[in-house]
């Protein structure tokens, strides 16, 4: 919490604005947690069908990391991983909440080097399971 201050400057970090229930679900976040007077910044890939009702949230400011993609490439990833880590040290939150697996590696990792007092990251859904 900033001193003083009732509300709080929240990273979401999520892989991509696909639809889908995370990702539905980080908009809804981002437009509550705005209603609510705090400043939100939404970290994400440029692309997904649902980019353009992330533009359309007031107040939200985004970053848009083309590096940041499911697939594993170690020189990618620590390009997306060093982009976060800046962006962190820029906006200086005082949470980061990550949501899918490859935004809750890099985002984590990135909180923690700029030691974010909150780091969160919710689990929407298991990538491995039979299903």
């Amino acid at each position: 919490m900033r001193s003083g201050v009732d509300t709080f400057k929240v990273i979401q970090i999520i892989t991509k604005l696909e639809l889908g229930g995370a990702q539905a679900i980080v908009l809804d976040l981002c437009r509550k947690l705005i209603f609510e007077k705090n400043e939100v910044v939404l970290i994400t890939n440029i692309e997904g069908v649902l980019v353009p009702d992330a533009k359309r949230i007031e107040k939200l400011k985004i970053y848009f990391l083309p590096e940041l993609d499911r697939n594993i490439s170690p020189l990618k990833d620590l390009k997306c991983l060093n982009k976060i880590k800046n962006i962190i040290k820029e906006e200086k939150p005082d949470v980061v909440h990550t949501h899918s697996s490859k935004a809750g590696i890099v985002g984590r990792l990135a909180a923690r080097s700029n030691k974010v007092p909150v780091i969160v990251h919710t689990i929407h859904g298991f990538a491995f399971n039979k299903y």
